[in-house]
């Protein structure tokens, strides 16, 4: 009996030890394979008998390499934010990753002064309320406020709760309160 529970005892034991080892290399393994396309990519360019900005060709001639300028393969990770209050319009680029609130956008723009803006904040719950843009405020005695539009539709919900992504189009216009 005491040998059946010492042979039970010795196999768990041999069984962690497998997982002990295993799980750490399962771990490397799987980093290995997530940077295997980066090791891949890197070149090391191979010696040259040439002078920079110079090849050879057939023989022993040599001639000039002409550059042409490189362009980034990187495309601009950019929302577009308008601010318009009659006649007079804003309209810049404002960097973005992933999903973000107009809320966030916003505070982006004016971090980097590409706007002004001034807001009250009401918690998580109801978010901020823009009150004024490039120093213009809400005005209750002219009926007039900020409405946010995306993508050229009236946002139902504020700019804490709004979403946006990339390529999408952010609209502050300054109008005559509108009945909902």
């Amino acid at each position: 009996m005491k040998i059946e529970v010492l042979n039970k005892l010795f196999k768990a034991k041999n069984e962690l030890v497998v997982l002990a080892i295993l799980v750490p290399l399962v771990l490397i393994l799987g980093v290995i394979l997530a940077k295997w396309s980066t090791w891949q990519e890197t070149v090391v360019p191979e010696p040259s008998t040439t002078s920079p900005g110079l090849e050879e060709k057939q023989g022993s001639a040599l001639v000039e390499k002409t550059k042409a300028p490189i362009e980034s393969a990187e495309v601009a990770q950019t929302v577009t934010l308008a601010v318009e209050n009659g006649a007079d319009k804003t309209q810049v680029l404002v960097p973005v990753a992933g999903t973000r609130s107009v809320a966030d956008v916003m505070q982006t723009a004016a971090a980097e002064n590409k706007i002004t803006m001034e807001f009250k904040d009401y918690g998580a719950a109801m978010g901020i309320l823009i009150e004024a843009i490039n120093n213009v405020a809400n005005d209750s005695g002219q009926n007039r406020y900020w409405y946010l539009y995306v993508n050229g539709q009236l946002s139902p919900v504020g700019a804490s709760q709004a979403l946006v992504e990339v390529g999408d189009a952010i609209t502050w216009k300054y109008e005559e309160e509108k009945d909902e």
